[in-house]
């Protein structure tokens, strides 16, 4: 884990993590509360900012890929294997929502405490000759139930954000983008580039950003 000390000199330190696990995504909740996911079910705490980090057993042992918080209290963890975990006591006690193991879960982005997204893919066909369909999975009661959309499109979705009520983006491989505009009921998708995508951010200004592989921006 990189602590970034100064934002003046931009100094970064290393900070000792308890694992030697591969991490995946971070959140900085406040400025003394971060958490960060990785893979074998990992979850590492940090009240002290990043001075030292606590390991929170979940019970599971999927990789876990992303995690976002909705407001201060309510966060949701997804990850291989169908894996998604909700809490609404910031990270005392986790909810396993999970769905089937054929999906592997990317990223999750939510706009409130009802409404969120989760894209990566799931494997259909038979063992010895499975295929990736790119997945989306929408919410709408806070991800007590899971709907998803058909989209039929063989790849895999790598990020994806919700950002207000209405409107979503979702980036993956191959140069996968798909755009929802009533909320992720229906998508609209096309490829922009050979390349993967791996990461699509909005500003508050409403300015759109997508990065991947061999040095692919698009603005």
């Amino acid at each position: 884990v990189l602590v970034l000390t100064s934002s003046v000199s931009a100094q970064w330190r290393l900070a000792s993590a308890p694992t030697k696990t591969d991490l995946n995504s971070a959140v900085q909740l406040n400025d003394t509360k971060a958490f960060v996911v990785g893979n074998n079910g990992m979850l590492l705490g940090t009240n002290n900012r990043g001075s030292t980090w606590v390991n929170f057993g979940l019970g599971v042992s999927s990789n876990l890929n992303s995690l976002k918080f909705i407001d201060d209290y309510s966060a949701v963890i997804v990850g291989d294997n169908g894996i998604i975990l909700k809490t609404d006591c910031r990270w005392r006690a986790w909810d396993d929502i999970s769905i089937s193991k054929n999906y592997f879960h990317k990223d999750v982005s939510f706009t409130n405490e009802l409404n969120g997204i989760v894209v990566g893919y799931k494997y259909l066909g038979t063992p010895e000759a499975p295929l990736s369909y790119a997945s989306i999975l929408v919410t709408h009661d806070g991800g007590l139930t899971w709907v998803e959309k058909s989209i039929n499109i063989v790849g895999k979705f790598n990020s994806v954000n919700f950002y207000d009520k209405d409107h979503a983006i979702a980036v993956g491989d191959a140069g996968l983008v798909a755009y929802s505009d009533d909320g992720g009921e229906n998508w609209y998708m096309h490829r922009i580039t050979a390349r993967n995508l791996n990461a699509i951010r909005v500003c508050k200004s409403g300015v759109k950003f997508i990065v991947g592989n061999e040095g692919a921006l698009y603005v």
